[in-house]
């Protein structure tokens, strides 16, 4: 036996000294560029591209298999142009020999300098990339089944392996993006990728990442620094991501990350993230200048904290915890569909004023000569259109979620709701808000939004009631001021389409209604319209009527809506001096008045008023016109004219019946008297 071992150990060896002598003799007789040519003709049998190697090949065998290129270039596919698909300035790769015999993988340094990828899509949809796709689909047999055995060794060789790789280093590795169909163009860098020491067995080693992005629409670059203690253990099928600190550009972030069963393809995951305070306004004009918020204090102070699970297509967020300002934010998000964006949420909110993060619009004539496809140029273009015809965008389209929001108060376009709570549903592209109900200026609101954004003009519909509302308030905190006061109900039941302000009133129909108790009307003065109706009549000086805004107990009216027109023909107003009744037409879009109003006086106060109701049958016409902001009341002599003078045709057909009525009763005694 023990010269057994004596021989073996003698042939082993020997033969190492062979292989070695072979390996040494290879290396000095035999130059590796000589095989270029070779080289070329496989990759292009394979891929149907020129592979030109214009540096040197370098190799060795012993105790490391290494390997070594410098100035490599792969042609890029037909019609895509002379760019090279791939450039290449410098690789190397070591292996140790050997560790190999033992089932282990011990690298020395894995080296790529000076890579760039070119990859593109032409005006058809077709990239430069899909060839070798193919290519690689019909010669490859990853689709084809394993056996449980197959398995069951491989995951036994997967647990056997020890990798072990003294240094990873990616210098200057550029990807270049160019989408010929939405005439946009990116870059994507690795500036530098360090790592050493690493290993399979579950010991840390470092990892360090610096990279950016940069696009030819903002022409801003985007940069990412990313350190962490790595640990890999395949026996276990576990990573961990240990002190994980990421820079984008000034977005600071810490945390930790857990991957599990790396191996079998049902990836898990869990981990933490924290945002300490920074200035995200800062940050987000650094990526694009061109967004400026309405307040220029918004997002100056913003922080975040929160914890995660997930599988490669689930994603559960039991805690959000942010800060935003003066914004405190509390939530939860469930995801178990990530494809599909299917999941629900939960968002409890203190205060927040929306306005202050609305995007003001900024014309940008350079960005829309730049951008030729139609799709490019209606996305910029209702950018660069004036804040009065703002453009809408539903998000989410495709998704299916849906959660809760609660406030304790919200101010939306100028408007301030309290205990706010709304449920949201998004399904198949159709987006749901409500049933919305809030505290609005001393009453209640009540509200449901469907936004159906599955056609190419996204439609939308709203039911909303309003009871006992200030609407004075109401009106103060839209406007600035407002010339009506009282309590207000108001219903509404609406329908529109469309992408911007104009066209979504030029098609809103449906109905609504209102009624407000015990309010006023500023610079509507009824009875100094009614007595400068008087006095054109008589052609009179006016009388002396005081210049007092329109009182009223009661208002009232029910309004159908077609294409932005409002109608009404039930208008009614009451007051201790004056009774009002009124139809016409409102124009949304432009705000212009066309109405017509009865007005009947309630008190003999102004004689010449008596008096001209008296001549006109009891109500005097008025017309209405002018804008919503700026009504204009003035007589409507047309109207007044004629029922004056239907009036006193009917008091004459009147006196005519009574003397005719009175001339038979006296023929008729005298006919009688006749026979006595």
């Amino acid at each position: 036996m023990a010269k057994f071992i004596k021989y073996l150990v003698i042939s082993l060896i020997s033969l190492m000294l062979i292989i070695a002598i072979l390996i040494i003799g290879l290396v000095t007789f035999v130059n590796p560029n000589n095989f270029k040519d070779d080289i070329s003709q496989q990759v292009f049998k394979a891929t149907g591209r020129t592979l030109t190697i214009n540096g040197d090949i370098q190799w060795s065998f012993f105790p490391w298999v290494g390997l070594e290129v410098n100035d490599a270039t792969l042609s890029n596919a037909v019609g895509f142009g002379q760019m090279p698909f791939a450039e290449l300035g410098h690789a190397k790769a070591s292996l140790k020999v050997l560790p190999l015999f033992s089932g282990k993988i011990q690298a020395g340094t894995l080296s790529i300098q000076d890579l760039t990828l070119n990859l593109m899509k032409n005006t058809q949809g077709q990239n430069n990339w899909q060839d070798m796709a193919k290519s690689k689909k019909t010669s490859s047999t990853k689709n084809l089944p394993v056996s449980p055995t197959q398995a069951s060794e491989t995951q036994s060789t997967d647990k056997k392996l020890q990798l072990l790789v003294s240094n990873i280093s990616l210098h200057n590795i550029i990807i270049n993006w160019d989408d010929a169909q939405m005439q946009i163009h990116h870059r994507y860098a690795i500036e530098q990728l360090q790592s050493q020491d690493i290993n399979v067995k579950g010991d840390r080693f470092p990892l360090s990442l610096t990279a950016y992005t940069q696009n030819n629409t903002t022409n801003q670059k985007i940069t990412l620094t990313l350190k962490t203690n790595l640990q890999i253990n395949l026996n276990k099928q576990i990573a961990n991501l240990n002190d994980l600190s990421m820079e984008l550009n000034q977005l600071k972030l810490n945390g930790q990350l857990t991957i599990n069963h790396i191996l079998t393809g049902q990836l898990a995951f869990q981990g933490k993230i924290n945002i300490p305070t920074l200035n995200a306004a800062t940050l987000i004009n650094s990526i694009n200048p061109q967004i400026t918020f309405a307040n220029p204090q918004a997002l100056k102070t913003v922080d975040a904290n929160l914890q995660f699970s997930g599988t490669e297509n689930s994603l559960n967020i039991p805690t959000i915890k942010a800060n935003i300002d003066n914004t405190t934010l509390n939530g939860s998000a469930d995801i178990s569909n990530l494809k599909k964006l299917i999941g629900h949420f939960n968002l409890a909110i203190n205060a927040i004023n929306l306005d202050d993060y609305q995007i003001k619009q900024q014309e940008t004539a350079k960005t829309v000569q730049t951008t030729k496809t139609k799709m490019a140029k209606n996305s910029i273009e209702s950018v660069s259109k004036p804040t009065n015809n703002n453009t809408y965008k539903i998000p989410f389209e495709y998704a299916s979620l849906n959660g809760e929001v609660k406030a304790n108060s919200i101010i939306f376009n100028k408007v301030q709701l309290t205990n706010v709570s709304s449920l949201i549903n998004i399904q198949q592209g159709v987006f749901a808000i409500g049933p919305l109900t809030a505290n609005v200026y001393g009453g209640k609101l009540r509200a449901n939004l469907i936004a159906d954004c599955t056609k190419s003009k996204t439609k939308y519909h709203i039911s909303e009631t309003l009871n006992n509302v200030q609407i004075q308030s109401l009106i103060i905190a839209v406007n600035g001021k407002s010339r009506l006061s009282g309590i207000a109900n108001v219903n509404a039941n609406l329908s529109a389409q469309g992408m911007n302000n104009t066209a979504l009133l030029r098609s809103l129909t449906g109905t609504a209604g209102f009624s407000i108790q015990n309010g006023k009307i500023q610079g509507f003065h009824l009875m100094q319209a009614v007595n400068t109706a008087a006095s054109l009549f008589f052609r009179q000086p006016a009388n002396n009527v005081e210049n007092k805004p329109t009182t009223f107990t009661n208002t009232a009216a029910t309004l159908t809506i077609n294409n932005g027109i409002a109608s009404t023909n039930d208008l009614v107003l009451n007051s201790p001096v004056i009774k009002v009744t009124g139809k016409g037409n409102i124009d949304l879009v432009t705000q212009k008045l066309d109405m017509s109003m009865d007005v009947t006086a309630l008190t003999n106060n102004i004689p010449a008023v008596t008096k001209l109701q008296d001549a006109v049958g009891g109500t005097i016409p008025l017309k209405i016109q002018g804008t919503l902001s700026h009504p204009q009341v003035s007589p409507n002599m047309n109207n007044m004219t004629l029922q004056a003078t239907k009036e006193k045709v009917g008091k004459q057909l009147k006196h005519i019946g009574e003397d005719l009525n009175k001339t038979s009763k006296d023929l008729g005694k005298q006919i009688k008297s006749l026979f006595n």
